[in-house]
């Protein structure tokens, strides 16, 4: 599944965002998740995309629930530091919400 947040920009009227502009992210959002699963289907193997807009970790929760998940697998980029205090942890926020238990994956780049 893949979670995409719509940019706000600080208007004095509230966020700024061109139907146009809004179409773009959906459908390169969904593209790109669709090439994501294609690469990874496998004789015997159901993969089932699922693109939602909005908070990415909230999103991973709420489909977890709706499907009744018995574990979620997720990826982990391993930000430290200021890095990841600048720009959150969606596995960590998954790990502490999650309505089931979850697996983190370091990628090879992080791979120790």
């Amino acid at each position: 599944m893949h979670a995409y947040e719509v940019p706000s920009f600080g208007f004095p009227d509230g966020p700024q965002m061109s139907v146009e502009m809004l179409g773009t992210i959906e459908r390169m959002s969904r593209d790109a998740l669709a090439n994501i699963a294609s690469r990874t289907r496998r004789p015997g193997v159901e993969v089932t995309p699922v693109l939602r807009q909005g908070v990415a970790w909230t999103e991973i929760g709420e489909l977890a629930k709706e499907i009744d998940a018995g574990l979620i697998v997720m990826g982990t980029h391993g930000r430290r530091g200021f890095a990841r205090m600048m720009m959150g942890s969606v596995a960590e926020r998954v790990v502490r919400t999650a309505p089931c238990p979850v697996l983190t994956v370091h990628g090879p780049a992080n791979a120790s």
